[in-house]
C-alpha cells in the first residue's frame, strides 16, 4: 500500500485530503508544519508528499528544499497545493523547486489523485536535485521575490477587511448610540443604567481574558440590554413605589420586546440573544425561557451579574441606593444558583477598583 505524508497547517484541509487518500486505499499520515513533517520523513520514508508551501516555522519551500537536497530523500515526488500563486507562476516554480506538480487550492481531489497515481508509477522519473540545482542564490531570490509579492497582496487585502470592518464597528457604535438616546429621551434612568452596566460588563470580561472582537459586542450588547422597555408606560417605569403583580408581569416582557426589535439585524454578535437571556438564571428560575446554565450564552450571564450589581448599588424610582456591600451580599447569596461562578469571582477580582463613574 503506498505511503503519502501530507503537510498543512490548516487542520479542515489536511484532515479532509487524508480522509480522501484514505478512502483511495493509501496509507496516510499527517503533519501540521515543515518539523512535524522532517521528523516524520526520517522514522519513515513516504511513497510521496503533498504539502502546503506557507506554514509556521518551517514552511513548505524548505520542506521541498530538505528533501531534494536530501541523498536519502531526494527521490520522493512531491507536489505542492496553494492558494497563493497565480497559474502561470505555477509551471516556472515547480522547476525551480524540484516537484512534480503545484496546485492551486482549492484542488479538485480527483485532478490530484490522478497526479498522483502518475508519480507513483514505477516508469515516472522524478524530479531530484541532480537534475536541477534547488536552492541556488538565484533561485532562492526569485522564490523570495514572488513569496513577498504573495505576502503584500495578502497584506493589501488585509487593510481593506480591517478598514471595512472598522467603518461597521464606528457605524454601530452610532447606531446603538442613537437607540440608547431614544431610550434616554424617555426614560433616562433606564439610559443611565444600561451605560453603568455596560461599562462593568466590559470590566468582567477583561477579567475573564475574552478577546477584543467578544468585549465589543458584550458592550453593545449591555448598551441596549433594556431595548424592550421602550415598549412599557413611563409611569410604571419611573414608578416611585413597589410595582404590582400585573405592572411587573408587564415589565418582563422587556426582554422579548428587546429581542424582536434586534433579531433581524445581522449582528457580527449575539447581541439580540444576549437581550434575550439576560433575565435567565442559572438554575433555571429566570424568564422569559426559563433555561439554566450554559444553555444561557457567557454574554448574558455576565449582564445578568453587572445588571443585578448596579440595581443594587444605586438609586431606583422606588428606593435609595442600597449600595455595594448589599450587592456582594446578594452575589454570595446566590452564587452557583442564580449567578454564574465564574462570572461572579471574576466580578469579585475587580470589585474594589471599579468605579461606574
Amino acid at each position: 500500500m503506498p505511503s503519502i505524508l501530507v503537510v498543512d497547517d490548516n487542520e479542515v484541509w489536511r484532515e479532509s485530503l487524508s480522509d480522501f487518500l484514505a478512502a483511495q486505499q493509501f496509507e496516510v499520515s499527517m503533519a501540521a508544519n515543515g518539523e512535524q513533517a522532517i521528523e516524520m520523513i526520517n522514522q519513515s520514508q513516504p511513497d510521496l508528499i503533498v504539502s502546503d508551501l506557507l506554514m509556521p516555522g518551517i514552511d513548505g519551500f524548505e520542506l521541498c528544499r530538505y528533501v531534494r537536497d536530501s541523498e536519502l530523500f531526494n527521490g520522493i515526488p512531491f507536489i505542492f497545493c496553494s492558494g497563493f500563486f497565480p497559474e502561470r507562476e505555477q509551471k516556472e516554480l515547480s522547476e525551480l523547486l524540484g516537484v512534480e506538480y503545484f496546485f492551486d487550492k482549492p484542488v479538485d481531489f480527483d485532478v490530484l489523485l490522478n497526479a498522483i497515481n502518475n508519480n507513483l508509477e514505477p516508469s515516472h522519473e522524478h524530479q531530484s536535485s541532480s537534475k536541477n540545482e534547488t536552492f541556488t542564490a538565484a533561485h532562492r531570490d526569485l522564490i523570495q521575490s514572488k513569496l513577498w509579492s504573495a505576502v503584500d497582496r495578502e497584506r493589501k487585502q488585509r487593510a481593506v477587511a480591517e478598514d471595512l470592518a472598522c467603518r461597521l464597528k464606528l457605524n454601530l457604535e452610532g447606531f446603538i448610540a442613537s437607540v440608547s438616546k431614544a431610550i434616554g429621551a424617555r426614560d433616562p434612568y433606564t439610559a443611565d443604567h444600561q451605560r453603568r452596566v455596560a461599562k462593568l460588563a466590559v470590566a468582567i470580561g477583561e477579567a475573564l481574558e475574552l478577546d477584543e472582537n467578544r468585549l465589543t459586542g458584550l458592550k453593545f450588547g449591555a448598551m441596549i440590554h433594556d431595548i424592550g422597555k421602550i415598549h412599557i408606560p413611563a409611569e410604571i417605569l419611573s414608578k416611585p413605589a413597589k410595582l404590582s403583580e400585573i405592572e411587573f408581569e408587564m415589565v418582563k416582557t422587556h426582554t422579548t420586546v428587546g429581542y424582536d426589535i434586534l433579531k433581524d439585524i445581522n449582528f457580527p454578535w449575539p447581541i439580540a440573544e444576549m437581550v434575550y437571556e439576560h433575565h435567565e438564571r442559572l438554575d433555571g428560575s429566570g424568564y422569559p425561557n426559563g433555561i439554566s446554565g450554559d444553555e444561557i450564552s457567557l454574554e448574558a450571564r455576565i449582564i445578568a451579574v453587572a445588571d443585578v450589581v448596579e440595581a443594587i448599588s444605586s438609586h431606583r424610582p422606588y428606593r435609595a441606593a442600597l449600595g455595594h456591600d448589599e450587592a456582594i451580599k446578594d452575589l454570595e447569596a446566590n452564587i452557583g444558583k442564580l449567578y454564574d461562578p465564574e462570572v461572579v469571582d471574576a466580578y469579585m477580582q475587580i470589585s474594589n477598583s471599579f468605579s461606574f463613574e
